[in-house]
């Protein structure tokens, strides 16, 4: 089962942040909204302050402390239970939002969860009409727009739905599909199912997981899931990508340094010694007369 995540933050020095609301959307239709109800100075970003604060305070869902919106994101997360749950978020800071407020010692034993990184989704060209139409219809119909936590959230479902042909009741994604799980076909979107640990993308690339880390912290490699106990995933097809990029890589090097040395003549007594002595020509002594 698929849930979907976003957060409205107001970003802070040491790239930390302050969360301000949190917005998830079910399958079915359910819904989780929960404001902070703290005091924010954002002056100096306009982006919060002409997107994000106006969306807030309107009576919508919950407003309140921390503790009360975790405590409320607990017991709407329980008819979840005995479910797998897979986390879509298209940005980093929607996933630890969540984690901040959920940890694992506040959720049943029952419930687990993966966190998947959709954020491939934003190329999309037809899963960006799907949110574009998912936020004119919010708007319209419950005043919501994009930049407000659970009109993203909603409108991230619309993309998933339109990349992997899911079909739905509600042609803006209003409404979920019966079955979350299958796309065309009736298999599970591939993007799920494409995933392995580190331990697995180091013996593709015959590297260290030191270098697989090295890696992923510079960015050539996106983390798409992480497990409830903090294990990264990361895409095979992007790991294999990576292993034909490095042998073209070396190939091109290879080249590159044999016609350098070519043209320095670093090659020529190497090439005389294969073409061996020339017909009619006395072998040069090796010894001193």
């Amino acid at each position: 089962m698929y849930l979907f995540v976003d957060a409205e933050f107001l970003p802070l020095p040491g790239d930390s942040h302050m969360l301000l609301s949190i917005g998830m959307c079910g399958p079915l239709g359910e819904e989780f909204y929960g404001e902070l109800e703290t005091a924010v100075d954002a002056s100096e970003n306009d982006f919060v302050v002409e997107h994000v604060l106006p969306q807030l305070n309107k009576g919508l869902g919950l407003r309140g402390s921390q503790e009360t919106i975790r405590s409320a994101l607990v017991e709407w997360l329980r008819r979840f239970e005995g479910e797998r749950i897979e986390l879509c978020y298209d940005f980093h800071v929607d996933r630890l939002a969540f984690e901040e407020l959920v940890d694992s010692a506040s959720l049943s034993p029952r419930f687990g969860f993966e966190a998947v990184h959709v954020a491939y989704l934003l190329g999309d060209a037809d899963a960006a009409l799907a949110a574009d139409a998912c936020w004119a219809e919010l708007e319209r119909s419950r005043g919501l727009r994009r930049h407000h936590a659970l009109a993203d959230a909603i409108a991230l479902r619309a993309r998933f739905n339109s990349a992997h042909s899911i079909e739905m009741d509600d042609p803006n994604g209003l409404t979920a599909p019966m079955d979350p799980r299958v796309g065309e076909g009736g298999q599970r979107p591939s993007c799920i199912d494409d995933v392995i640990d580190l331990r697995e993308a180091s013996r593709l690339l015959h590297v260290s997981r030191t270098a697989i880390r090295k890696l992923v912290n510079a960015g050539a490699l996106d983390v798409i899931r992480t497990t409830q106990f903090g294990d990264e995933r990361v895409s095979r097809s992007a790991v294999l990508e990576h292993r034909a990029a490095m042998k073209r890589r070396q190939a091109r090097g290879l080249k590159q340094m044999m016609e350098a040395s070519t043209k320095l003549g670093l090659y020529d007594d190497e090439l005389l010694l294969a073409q061996g002595p020339r017909r009619g020509s006395k072998p040069q002594s090796t010894t001193a007369d």
